[in-house]
C-alpha cells in the first residue's frame, strides 16, 4: 500500500495511505486541531512564579503544583546584585516572596518591581503551611469588588 504525505509541520509529517477517503483525513485534521486548542489553553491555565528567597525550595514545587503553579525562577536573595536592583518579571505571572530569608530593603525592592509590572505578589515563610495558607488566600478574591484593598488599586 503506497503512502502519500499530506501535511509537513515543523517536527514531523503526516503519511496516510493513498486510498484513504478525503472526509476521513479531513475529520482526522479537525480532531487534531481541536486536541491543539484544548492543549494550548491548559497550557494558559497554568502560572508561572517568580520565587526570592531561601536557598533550598524542598516541598515547595510540589505544593505549587497542586495549586497550578509552575517554578519559573528562583532567586535566593543574597546575590548582592539582586537585592540592590531586581532583574525584571518576564514571563512570571506571580511573585513568591519567602519573608524569613529576605531583609526588608530586597521584600520592598521585588515588590515595586511587581507593582511596576503588573504581577501579583505573595509574601510568606518559607513553610509547606505558610504557603497554601497564602495560595488560598489569594484565589478567595476572585472579583475586584470583593477585595479589601480595592481603593489602592489603580
Amino acid at each position: 500500500m503506497s503512502q502519500q504525505v499530506v501535511a509537513v509541520g515543523l517536527r514531523s509529517k503526516i503519511c496516510v495511505p493513498s486510498n484513504l477517503h478525503l472526509s476521513v483525513l479531513i475529520i482526522i485534521i479537525i480532531y487534531v486541531r481541536i486536541i491543539l486548542i484544548l492543549f494550548r489553553a491548559y497550557k494558559v491555565m497554568v502560572m508561572n512564579a517568580y520565587l526570592v528567597g531561601a536557598d533550598v525550595l524542598g516541598n515547595i514545587p510540589q505544593v505549587l503544583a497542586q495549586h497550578g503553579i509552575t517554578v519559573q525562577k528562583h532567586v535566593n536573595g543574597r546575590n548582592v546584585a539582586h537585592q540592590r536592583k531586581p532583574p525584571s518579571l518576564n514571563g512570571a505571572d506571580l511573585l513568591i516572596l519567602f519573608t524569613d530569608f529576605l531583609s526588608h530593603n530586597v521584600m520592598k525592592a521585588y515588590r515595586e518591581l511587581a507593582n511596576e509590572e503588573n504581577v501579583r505578589f505573595v509574601a510568606c515563610r518559607r513553610s509547606v503551611c505558610a504557603l497554601s495558607q497564602s495560595l488560598e488566600k489569594m484565589n478567595e478574591v476572585k472579583d475586584c469588588t470583593q477585595c479589601p484593598k480595592r481603593k489602592k488599586c489603580k
